[in-house]
């Protein structure tokens, strides 16, 4: 087992008033998934103490590149004994919904499969060797490539698109309190701004952030183009308002969600695709997605630089445990995966 530390020095953009903190991050690598091309957008989590990944998409045979068929997955690997096993099978093959950590296990929302967006949700736990799935209302329309963030005993889900056709992100926000006896889905005031999709979602309990992600807008030949968002959005959950908060230094798309929060409050943000080589040629040399972490402070409204990531992967779930956070598998470039898992201690 390696250990690799990045020290990030938080670095003021401006001279004046500059911060002086500093945070480390501690990366733990963790036995690598057997499916060995590894996987984008599984379901993550733990049930008890036991770690589960499941499902996802990828090119096993080719990359897209070279007419690789994408590929959804169905099983779910649990980490036992630092081994990982087959412990069951997700309701179908399924990717690009979000998984939320509770105390009754992980909570899966939305997704796509091969055919089409998904309405499902439903919590999945491990007991006693095997799988077990509880359903819970599904949401009121399909959703994929959505983010979402629980804060206390509710989980919030903003933007995604509607279908695998679709030319056009979603501005949707929702909410489903889990402790409610009969928990149902709300539909809450939209996120500001352009509809987006692969966005990063954070919570300090009292707000739910919304960081940039990409919209879309049909190209000359009817299919959808991105554009790089750099706007950042907070919700406040009992007023239930949004405010603007202060851009972010560089688009961050797909980046790990939620984003971890440090001790103090700071946000960070974990690379991301910052839209800097799209349309790379040759696509097998793309260099990767952004290696720079962004520290965001929500009560100076105010973005730190920061120095390189050891990690840096994409449309990949960030799972909160009490050991650290979970990132299982993820892309390291456009069409290509990467089966390993990494935690990720925060001290400051």
């Amino acid at each position: 087992m390696s250990v690799l530390c990045a020290l990030l020095c938080l670095q003021s953009q401006t001279t004046a008033n500059p911060a002086n903190e500093s945070v480390m991050l501690e990366w733990t690598a963790l036995p690598s998934l057997p499916n060995t091309p590894g996987v984008a957008s599984p379901f993550a989590g733990t049930s008890g103490d036991v770690l589960l990944v499941a499902g996802g998409a990828n090119f096993p045979d080719a990359p897209p590149w070279k007419n690789g068929t994408k590929v959804w997955h169905d099983d779910v690997y649990a980490l036992i004994d630092q081994e990982w096993r087959i412990a069951g099978k997700l309701p179908r093959p399924m990717a690009y919904g979000i998984s939320f950590q509770t105390s009754k296990g992980v909570l899966c929302v939305g997704g796509s499969d091969a055919k089409s967006h998904l309405t499902s949700v439903f919590l999945m736990r491990f007991v006693a060797g095997q799988i077990e799935f509880e359903n819970l209302p599904h949401l009121p329309v399909a959703i994929a490539n959505a983010c979402g963030v629980r804060a206390n005993s509710t989980v919030y889900v903003a933007g995604g698109t509607e279908s695998p056709a679709s030319t056009q992100a979603s501005s949707s926000f929702y909410s489903l309190g889990l402790s409610a006896e009969k928990p149902q889905w709300r539909k809450l005031p939209d996120v500001p701004g352009p509809g987006r999709m692969l966005s990063i979602a954070a919570t300090d309990e009292k707000s739910i952030f919304v960081f940039s992600g990409a919209s879309l807008a049909p190209g000359n030949d009817g299919k959808p183009v991105r554009s790089y968002l750099r706007d950042a959005w907070q919700f406040d959950i009992a007023r239930s308002t949004w405010k603007r908060r202060a851009d972010l230094p560089f688009a961050s798309v797909a980046a790990p969600s939620p984003a971890p929060v440090t001790k103090s409050g700071k946000i960070i943000i974990l690379g991301g695709d910052d839209g800097s080589h799209v349309g790379f040629k040759p696509p097998e040399q793309h260099p990767g997605f952004s290696k720079t972490a962004l520290v965001y402070d929500p009560d100076e409204d105010r973005w730190f630089s920061e120095a390189a990531l050891s990690i840096s992967r994409v449309t990949v779930p960030l799972a909160a445990t009490p050991e650290g956070f979970i990132l299982a598998s993820g892309e390291i470039r456009p069409g290509i995966r990467s089966p390993e898992v990494w935690r990720l201690r925060l001290m400051e």
